[in-house]
């Protein structure tokens, strides 16, 4: 199985003016910008294969990424991200390539966690990374009030940040894209960003990234650049189902399983593609299904009791990070008993209703997704 780091031995040696950007440069940019790259981007036009060597000498880790609930699987794929620096660093394609504006940013009283940062691949073309999740209940409490608002404060400084690197570089050309909910940000600071800024826009990639709400893609600013979005998504893909999304989404093929397909380096890669699937598979679409019947099943009222209750058992003791939720382990289990005593009454009622909602739902659609077709369709068919 070949993937990112497969594609850079094989297309290292290439540089973009001899094979222009494609799907599998834009997913290693959205990678890369999980590292710490604070303190490098300052310094005039330093290199990867500088940033490299400035990174390991340094012994600097990569930032918690959202998959980092499970620490083994978490190991493999910090592991992964700084060998993809590495080989970034070693190619012809990458090593000259540029980093600037990093930015990181974190606040627990409004919930947000935000990062970002540019690279400047060719001479007038620059690629605008968001960054996903982190390893915060506070950066997955605000992923999960995007089921409740277009305007979340991550998504508010992405495009702020679009707008601030636009008018530093006016004369080149833009790309966007982020894995996860950077994948998100990519799609929400392009349709909200000034129209002479949108004109610069060449394309906008998003691996993964949960949707928006209907009218947020029935808008005039979404059809306006909705031509220039690509979305990917692997076969089982549970994240980029999360809400709307108006352009065709491609399925790429996955060498994991289930959630974990939702790991970048595990999507399969042939020359300068992915390996694209020609039909929804059943897990994308009992996960489409009921992702979007449970939302649409429940009030706004309703969303963030449940997501206000969720993160409120899960801080008890002062948590702050999946990891401590992890170190705890099975003393968690009163703890959380304890905080969900604590809650409302009209809290625990929105929060049970959404469990039993979800479960009717996964019974319904699992049904009839794997429900045989009729005979008669079949005989029409030439099948039987």
């Amino acid at each position: 199985m070949n993937n990112l780091i497969n594609y850079l031995k094989w297309r290292g040696d290439l540089g973009f003016d001899i094979s222009p950007l494609n799907e599998v440069d834009a997913l290693i940019f959205s990678e890369l910008v999980y590292l710490d790259f604070s303190g490098y981007t300052e310094k005039s036009q330093l290199p990867l294969s500088d940033i490299n060597k400035l990174y390991f000498k340094e012994k600097r880790d990569v930032v918690f990424k959202d998959y980092y609930v499970f620490k083994d699987f978490y190991n493999t794929v910090g592991k992964e991200i700084t060998k993809l620096l590495s080989e970034s660093a070693k190619s012809n394609r990458l090593k000259n390539i540029y980093v600037s504006d990093f930015a990181a940013y974190d606040c627990e009283d409004n919930p947000m966690q935000f990062g970002a940062c540019t690279f400047h691949f060719d001479t007038d073309k620059l690629f605008i990374a968001y960054r996903g999740t982190d390893n915060t209940l506070n950066g997955w409490k605000e992923d999960c009030m995007i089921a409740i608002t277009d305007n979340i404060p991550s998504q508010l400084n992405a495009a702020a940040y679009l707008s601030m690197v636009a008018n530093k570089y006016p004369n080149s050309e833009i790309y966007l894209g982020g894995h996860s909910k950077g994948g998100n940000l990519a799609i929400y600071s392009a349709v909200n960003t000034f129209p002479e800024i949108k004109d610069r826009i060449i394309a906008v990639y998003n691996n993964d990234g949960p949707g928006f709400s209907k009218e947020f893609i029935e808008s005039e600013q979404h059809k306006e650049i909705a031509d220039r979005i690509t979305t990917f998504v692997p076969q089982s893909s549970f994240v980029g189902m999360l809400l709307e999304h108006d352009e065709d989404y491609i399925i790429v093929k996955s060498a994991s399983h289930s959630f974990w397909q939702h790991d970048a380096f595990s999507w399969n890669v042939v020359g300068t593609h992915f390996v694209h699937l020609d039909e929804d598979t059943k897990s994308i679409k009992f996960a489409e299904k009921n992702m979007k019947e449970l939302i649409d099943g429940l009030t706004t009222e309703q969303k963030k009791q449940i997501i206000d209750s969720v993160f409120q058992i899960m801080a008890e003791g002062g948590k702050i990070t999946f990891d401590d939720i992890r170190k705890a382990g099975i003393k968690n289990i009163p703890t959380m008993i304890k905080a969900f005593n604590k809650i409302d009454n009209e809290s625990k009622k929105a929060l049970t209703d959404g469990i039993a909602l979800l479960a009717k739902l996964s019974i319904k659609n699992g049904y009839e997704i794997n429900k045989p077709e009729p005979k008669g369709k079949l005989k029409k068919k030439g099948l039987v």
